[in-house]
């Protein structure tokens, strides 16, 4: 029985460098043995979450999130419920693809991170879980974790990772302490903060 590989691409990541590539990336994949086919997410809420889960469920051994850091917390959040999960693939098209760093997968190249899923390359990874949302990079809460959803789609597109240094900018005259209750595995914190990340890379 043939693999199958089911490729969830966000068209206005980054400076949507998937548009220009996608022929090229559905051919590696095909050489490397795969059935590939695309879906291209939507502005409707949880686009690429329902499309990662529908995929598994469907049977494809692999999915691959390709996009920026929201994709892939979609994808994620669509396939790690799941009693049987697929292998993920990261082809990172976003601003800043920090999970990607992380994983040393190639930032600026989306083409040289389809071959790296093509070759097989495989690495087991945590997936981390705050309330009922998954996580596999970083989770927080407080004023400037709202930053990366405040920027508009075409401003990254236009000013790259700069949109986030001027949003950022704007946002700290705002910060204040608040007070927090944070419970984790092994102890608690009780405290004031402006904001708390959990990073699994």
């Amino acid at each position: 029985m043939k693999k199958r590989c089911r490729i969830i691409y966000n068209p206005t990541s980054g400076r949507e460098a998937m548009k220009s590539n996608l022929v090229d990336i559905l051919n590696i994949l095909e050489r490397a043995g795969y059935e590939t086919s695309a879906f291209a997410t939507t502005p409707e809420p949880n686009s690429a979450r329902n499309e990662a889960e529908r995929a598994a469920k469907d049977g494809f051994s692999v999915i691959v999130a390709a996009g920026g850091d929201g994709t892939i917390n979609e994808v994620v959040n669509g396939i790690a419920p799941l009693k049987n999960r697929p292998k993920l693939g990261i082809i990172p098209a976003g601003t800043t693809n920090d999970y990607a760093r992380a994983l040393r997968i190639p930032r600026e190249d989306p083409v040289g991170a389809a071959k790296v899923i093509a070759n097989g390359l495989t690495l087991p990874m945590d997936i981390g879980k705050a309330g009922d949302k998954y996580f596999v990079n970083i989770a927080g809460g407080g004023l400037l974790t709202e930053l990366t959803y405040g920027v508009p789609s075409r401003v990254k597109s236009l000013f790259g990772y700069l949109a986030y240094l001027i949003k950022g900018a704007e946002l700290l005259p705002q910060m204040k302490l608040i007070n927090m209750h944070l419970e984790y595995d092994g102890g608690f914190f009780d405290g004031k903060a402006s904001m708390f990340l959990l990073a699994l890379t």
